[in-house]
């Protein structure tokens, strides 16, 4: 058995262009460098430019990532390239996940949907290649006259002597040389340089998950089987153990089990053993044995750490550059994009001057603790898939064998129903509470725009705050006016009036009363809501110097307001 040449996709070499560096007589200040061009440095340079910002991406290859990677895309990573403006040509590539299976032996055990709420625009789970949305991305990377992307310019170093000016050191084909910004972000990866330049190093989140090795394949096989996520407990053919099988776009699949202490890792990596193992899992669904293609093999072993801090001076970190997650419940692209979406509109408004330096700190403050909790959420799914002691092997068997009877085993054993945890208030977060508190994403419900049939998402304008002001009876309702409310300098934030119920001359109206319970809002309410989707604030008829006070807290201007 050979591995082949993927189908799905064709991988581009991209050239590189003499930096202007290496031609200008004095160095040129950029406002943002961002090392790593994978999704998330994508994701932050998109974000960043759609407020007319000049940034800088830097990629140390000359092609996308290779083979399939991530495949999960959440529905607020979609809700993300959406307000970029992508969100169709990636549902155009995407298919969307119906079903997880979770097998004991040949029994299956649990059978639950992906959440497809019509009140939602956006599917619980879409699946496509990383390569294929990178693509996307890139695509509109190149497009957009605020971004220059550096193919094959690698970081070597950075030099951060000068606190306010962090000074990157680069390799191209062209030469070497230097690039000084007022922000660095790396979005490097693990392995990234500039947090082995700054001597950085991650913490430990739980114990011992790092200890097994798994092995990972891509096949191609045609099948009429549901799209779905299938988990095996203790399959015939590894009776102490769990293995997964995805199905992608394009006719692939992925196959991904864990190896015993004793098994040597070459050769469990090596064709014919691999085929072996997707003929019996293929095996157990009834399925031919004898037609598919190995297209990718590789090995991982599941990583849960994180930086102490996501900021370092002008120098911030975002996806696997600030912390990993294991691969277990699709978690590790998904976290990145949210990273991006959370520092992106922050890093826009302090070098627009809109906002103060300190607001950066928000970042580190509200991503790290939701990280952190993340990481805790699956802990003991991913000590079930590790087993790194013998103790947690003896808890896993424990588990495996009560899991046919005992429904509370399940989130314990799959991280798919785990607690996926993204309340930025810790007010509510350990609670269960309305999803539309205050900390929480907007929820997405079915309005009604000019008697046409839209979502409330549509509403939120892609690179600014957004008031939502909800009302009943009144058409011509509007949010409190001020000249001050945004002020002069203070010009990201826009405004949208809904309507509860229909009337004659409403422009918006929340489609039927299951849009109004899962807002749970009534006549008069406000709701101020961030560019990356969170609710920042709520307040019931509020004054015009209360929407200012909301707006200018919300971008960290320390402000006195009369009561």
């Amino acid at each position: 058995m050979q591995v082949e040449t993927p189908r799905y996709f064709e991988w581009s070499r991209y050239r590189s262009a003499p930096p202007v560096e290496l031609s200008a007589l004095e160095k040129a200040d950029h406002p943002i460098a961002i090392v790593g061009a994978g999704p998330v440095g994508l994701t932050l340079a998109l974000t960043i430019a759609q407020y007319g910002i000049p940034v800088v991406l830097l990629e140390a290859r000359d092609t996308l990532s290779d083979n399939s990677r991530t495949l999960a895309v959440t529905r607020r990573s979609v809700q993300i390239l959406d307000r970029l403006g992508i969100a169709q040509a990636f549902r155009e590539k995407a298919i969307t996940r119906e079903s997880n299976y979770v097998y004991h032996g040949r029994r299956l055990v649990s059978q639950a949907p992906y959440g497809q709420d019509p009140q939602e625009k956006y599917p619980d789970i879409s699946v496509l290649q990383q390569p294929w949305t990178e693509k996307v991305l890139l695509d509109a990377v190149i497009e957009s006259p605020y971004i220059d992307i550096r193919w094959l310019n690698a970081v070597t170093g950075i030099n951060t002597s000068d606190p306010l000016r962090p000074e990157l050191e680069i390799e191209a084909p062209e030469g070497v040389y230097s690039l000084a910004a007022r922000y660095v972000i790396a979005a490097d990866g693990a392995r990234g340089q500039v947090r082995r330049s700054l001597g950085l190093k991650y913490e430990e989140i739980g114990d011992g998950v790092i200890s097994r090795n798994f092995v990972i394949c891509d096949f191609e096989l045609r099948s009429d089987l549901p799209i779905a996520r299938r988990l095996w407990i203790c399959p015939p053919y590894r009776p102490n153990s769990a293995v997964i099988l995805h199905r992608q776009p394009f006719d692939v699949w992925r196959l991904d089990y864990a190896l015993d202490d004793d098994e040597d890792i070459e050769k469990a990596m090596s064709p014919d053993v691999v085929a072996g193992r997707v003929k019996e899992q293929l095996s157990l669904l009834g399925l031919s044995q004898d037609e598919f293609r190995l297209v990718w093999i590789s090995s991982y072993r599941p990583m849960s750490r994180s930086l102490p801090c996501y900021r370092a001076g002008n120098v911030l970190f975002a996806g696997d550059a600030a912390h990993q997650t294991p691969i277990f419940g699709g978690r590790g692209m998904n976290q990145g994009l949210l990273d991006a979406a959370n520092l992106g509109w922050k890093l826009a408004l302090v070098l627009k001057g809109e906002a103060p330096e300190k607001l950066l700190d928000t970042y580190d403050a509200e991503r790290r603790p939701l990280i952190v909790q993340n990481l805790h959420d699956i802990g003991l799914a991913t000590l079930c898939m590790t087993a790194p002691t013998k103790g947690a092997a003896l808890m896993r068997k424990a588990a495996f064998d009560l899991l046919p009877t005992e429904p509370f085993i399940l989130p314990l054993i799959d991280a798919f129903n785990a607690s996926k945890s993204e309340c930025l208030d810790p007010a509510h977060k350990d609670m269960p509470t309305h999803p539309a508190v205050v900390g929480n994403p907007l929820p997405d419900c079915i309005v009604q725009i000019e008697g046409k049939s839209a979502f409330l998402h549509d509403l939120l304008c892609p690179a600014s705050f957004t008031g939502l002001f909800f009302c009943v009876d009144d058409p011509g309702a509007s949010i409190p006016a001020t000249a001050e409310k945004t002020g002069a300098r203070h010009r990201t934030y826009t405004e949208a009036v809904v309507h509860l119920r229909p009337h004659d001359r409403a422009k918006i109206v929340l489609a039927d009363d299951a849009a109004r319970a899962r807002l749970e809002v009534e006549d008069g309410d406000w709701m101020l809501i961030r560019p990356d989707g969170y609710i920042q604030s709520r307040i019931t008829r509020p004054s015009a110097q209360e929407i200012q006070h909301e707006y200018l807290r919300a971008i960290g201007c320390q402000v006195e307001i009369e009561r």
